[in-house]
C-alpha cells in the first residue's frame, strides 16, 4: 500500500477543517512544487495552542498532513512545537519519503503563525 492507514484516515476525515471565529494568530503557508495552500488559525491562551483550525487547498498528503498536525499541536505549549522536527510529522503518518514537500508544510506553517504572533505580544 503505498500510504498508511493513517495518512488516509487524516485526509478521508480531516480534523480541525475550517476557520476558527476567535484567533490570535495566523499565517499562510505555500508549496510551490505542487501549489498547496494552508491558512492556519490559533487560539494561543498562555503560551500554549488553546485551539487550532485551518484552511487548505491541496493534494491527499497536504490535507492528512494538516489534519494530524493540527492534531497533535493542539494543547501543547508554543515553546514545544516551536521545537518540532517535520520528521516528526513524517514519521507520524507513516509517510518518510522526504521529495514531498507538501508533509512539512502545515507544521511550517503553525510555527510562522506562532512566531508571527509572539512578535506583536508586548
Amino acid at each position: 500500500m503505498r500510504y498508511s492507514k493513517i495518512l488516509i484516515t487524516h485526509f478521508t476525515n480531516p480534523r480541525n477543517n475550517g476557520q476558527l471565529k476567535e484567533y490570535n494568530a495566523y499565517a499562510k503557508g505555500y508549496n510551490p512544487s505542487d501549489g498547496d495552500e494552508i491558512k492556519v488559525f490559533i487560539q494561543i491562551e498562555n503560551n500554549r495552542i488553546k485551539d487550532i483550525s485551518y484552511l487548505i487547498k491541496g493534494c491527499p498528503r497536504a490535507i492528512a498532513s494538516a489534519s494530524y498536525t493540527t492534531e497533535i499541536v493542539k494543547g501543547k505549549d508554543i515553546k514545544e512545537v516551536l521545537s518540532m522536527e517535520e520528521s516528526s510529522i513524517r514519521e507520524g503518518l507513516e509517510f518518510i519519503d522526504e521529495r514531498f514537500d507538501c508533509i512539512p508544510l502545515p507544521l511550517r506553517t503553525i510555527k510562522k503563525a506562532i512566531v508571527d504572533n509572539t512578535k506583536s505580544q508586548p
